[in-house]
Order: structure tokens, then C-alpha cells, then sequence
């Protein structure tokens, strides 16, 4: 697990409460403005093959600098890898790689290019991590993906989860049986 980022090797052995979180700086136990697990630090194009892999897409390059940052959680930290990792393939799949091959000569265009293709492709980003993780954990599960957004939902125990991917909101959970 040590190449996932995780400083224990055991991460994925408990479930994260938001009371459990805990900081990775201990040198400067500065205030945080998130409850952000331990999760939120860890690379996600090296945790592709948690499953197997072998059906993933490639992953674009710019893949490995997304920002992902676990908000609030109430599922085993196993499940929340296998949404995050589900959520990065969607969004290499409906942001990246449509823009791959457009060239833009500075760096702020080309996320400004990447913003505008989002924007167009959130209920397919939602669709598709809602198929995803349907297929792998079974049961029948919600995803809403934007910006700017209220929600209050009741879950499954366990089985719920909040977090950002470059800025986005993402909310999963499981409702029922």
C-alpha cells in the first residue's frame, strides 16, 4: 500500500469518520479548512489496478496532478478508493481525453478548455460513475457531480461518501437495500 501514498500500511483495513480524520503534518498542526481523510493525499493513477486494471482505460498524464480531496465520508476506505479511482476514469474519460489533441499555446487555456468540456459532460461524468461502481459493489447507488449544489440525502449506513475532484463536487451513496 506504501505506493499508493498511504503513510500506514494498514489504510485500508478501518472506515474513516469524520471524527478520525487526522493530519499528515504533524510538524504544523496548522488549521485545516476541510475534514479531509488521509485519502485526500493519495495518488490515484498508481491505484488504477485495484481491480484488476487490466479493463481500464490508459490514463491521460495530466491524470496524476488531478486534485482529489475526500470531504466527508461514512463507507470502509476501500469502497471510497474504489469511487474515487471510478470518478478519475470517468473525468479522464469525458475531460481529458477530448481535449488530448487540441493544442492551446499557455496552460490557462487549455484549462479553460478542459472547464468548458466538464461543464458539457457532467450528467455523462455522473452516468458513468454511477455505472461503474453499480457493476463492482453491487446494489443500487446515486451520484450527483457539479458545482455549486445543495443536497441532504438519507443513506445506507456505511455507505456514503463527499468529495472534490479539481474543484467539482461529487456525492455518492447507497440508499436501501
Amino acid at each position: 500500500m506504501k505506493e499508493a501514498g498511504v503513510g500506514k500500511p494498514d489504510a485500508f483495513g478501518y472506515t474513516l469518520r469524520p471524527s478520525q480524520h487526522e493530519t499528515t503534518n504533524d510538524a504544523a498542526p496548522a488549521k485545516r479548512t476541510s475534514r479531509s481523510s488521509e485519502l485526500s493525499s493519495m495518488k490515484m493513477a498508481s491505484a488504477m489496478a485495484l481491480n484488476g486494471g487490466a479493463e481500464e482505460d490508459e490514463l491521460d498524464v495530466r491524470a496524476s496532478q488531478v486534485t482529489m480531496e475526500a470531504l466527508d465520508v461514512d463507507m470502509p476506505a476501500r469502497d471510497l478508493q474504489l469511487i474515487m479511482n471510478s470518478a478519475l476514469s470517468a473525468y479522464n474519460k469525458h475531460v481529458f481525453l477530448p481535449t488530448r489533441t487540441t493544442w492551446r499555446k499557455d496552460e490557462g487555456s487549455r484549462r479553460e478548455l478542459e472547464r468548458d468540456v466538464e461543464r458539457t459532460a457532467l450528467s455523462s461524468i455522473a452516468a458513468d460513475i454511477k455505472k461503474d461502481i453499480t457493476d463492482k459493489l453491487g446494489g443500487c447507488w446515486h451520484v450527483i457531480y457539479g458545482h455549486d449544489f445543495a443536497t441532504f440525502v438519507t443513506h445506507k449506513r456505511l455507505r456514503f461518501c463527499h468529495f472534490q475532484i479539481e474543484g467539482a463536487d461529487v456525492v455518492v451513496w447507497r440508499h436501501g437495500g
